[in-house]
């Protein structure tokens, strides 16, 4: 038998040629993920941290803390928007809502709210 981690290359060969370069781009891919990852430790931590999103205080799944996840949102005006604006992908109807305007001024049409990001 093969010792499995102190196995080198070279005697994979044995298996056939195939063999051997699978486990030199696995190796070599493992490395890559190590250094992506490396890489994407300030990205984390700036997304974990109170500039963005006041720290993520929505977020319960611990999985999702340090990711692009915005909490910080508030509902603002829009005046031009329809409700059909937001039947096309990604629809997400629980971002709009509407008020018949005619509970501050007579009007036959509404005003708009759109829940907005501030991240």
């Amino acid at each position: 038998l093969y010792p499995v981690w102190s196995t080198p290359g070279s005697q994979l060969a044995d298996f056939g040629v195939g063999v051997g370069i699978y486990f030199l781009t696995l190796k070599i891919s493992a490395v890559i993920c190590l250094i992506a990852g490396l890489i994407n430790i300030p990205t984390i931590l700036y997304f974990e941290g109170s500039n963005y999103s006041n720290r993520q205080e929505g977020i319960s799944n611990g999985g999702l803390k340090g990711s692009a996840v915005c909490t910080d949102v508030e509902w603002k005006a829009c005046p031009s928007c329809v409700r059909s604006d937001w039947d096309y992908f990604p629809s997400d109807p629980s971002r709009f809502a509407s008020i018949p305007a005619d509970i501050f001024t007579p009007s036959d049409s509404s005003l708009a709210f759109i829940l907005v990001n501030n991240c």
